[in-house]
């Protein structure tokens, strides 16, 4: 596990600390290196911008913590209208219709014996998780990129 850049200490209030650590820990070390050149590099890197990528990853079993996988409300709301980037597949949209669909995004992952609630044959949750013939589960993440 990396330490949570100093500049990007700086900016965070005191009464934040304990969370930013939390999240900084579940962030993978990939997303840990790409946040540590932003804050780390000089001037030249200090004015990059940073893309966020939603995305997920098919996975045989879901391992799920009993809160929200996304660490900030309003961020759940950001998910729920971008599209979702699963790497061997095509761009999907995840559903915020129903309690159902809410929560299996507020957990991080999507099941793969989800539902849908509406019994929608387009349901955009089905559609994602039938892309592996529901033999899979989704499990949700979001990637830092610099922009280049």
């Amino acid at each position: 596990m990396k330490n949570i850049p100093n500049k990007l200490k700086t900016v965070i209030p005191i009464q934040e600390i304990t969370s930013i650590e939390n999240w900084w820990n579940k962030l993978s070390r990939e997303n840990q290196t790409e946040l540590e050149v932003l804050y780390n590099e000089e001037s030249e890197i200090q004015n990059q911008m940073v893309e966020l990528e939603f995305c997920g990853e098919y996975v045989e079993r879901e391992i799920t913590e009993s809160e929200d996988a996304f660490w900030i409300h309003q961020f759940y709301e950001y998910l729920v209208n971008h599209e979702l980037i699963v790497d061997e597949s095509p761009r999907y949209y995840v559903c915020s219709a129903n309690n159902e669909a809410e929560q299996a995004i507020r957990k991080g992952v999507i099941r793969k014996d989800f539902v849908c609630p509406e019994s929608n044959k387009n349901c955009l949750m089905r559609k994602i998780i039938d892309f592996k013939k529901g033999e899979k589960s989704l499990k949700l993440f979001v990637r830092f990129k610099l922009v280049e």
